[in-house]
């Protein structure tokens, strides 16, 4: 019984997935999100209608020691980053 009915199910469930993937497309695209992001945009850039101050540039030291730790950290993970290359090419 199982087995006759899962292969009639296939195209109603692919139409709902369809439909639901257009929904929510045409969600993402409709005006109140439209203007949802742009307020999201405008707070980000201009929180309480004030340009946002320019951040200071770091000193020569301090893009040194930002160099420095990042060198560090990608030592440090290249190990993982290499097994798991290693991995994902394996399967």
């Amino acid at each position: 019984m199982q087995s006759e009915t899962l292969p009639s199910l296939y195209p109603t469930l692919c139409l709902l997935h369809g439909r639901q993937v257009r929904d929510s497309v045409q969600w993402i695209y409709s005006e109140p999100m439209l203007v949802y992001y742009i307020q999201l945009f405008r707070n980000a850039y201009w929180p309480n209608g004030q340009l946002t101050a320019a951040a200071e540039l770091p000193t020569d030291e301090q893009k040194l020691q930002m160099r420095r730790q990042a060198k560090l950290a990608l030592l440090r993970n290249i190990p993982g980053l290499f097994s798991a290359s290693v991995n994902n090419l394996a399967r």
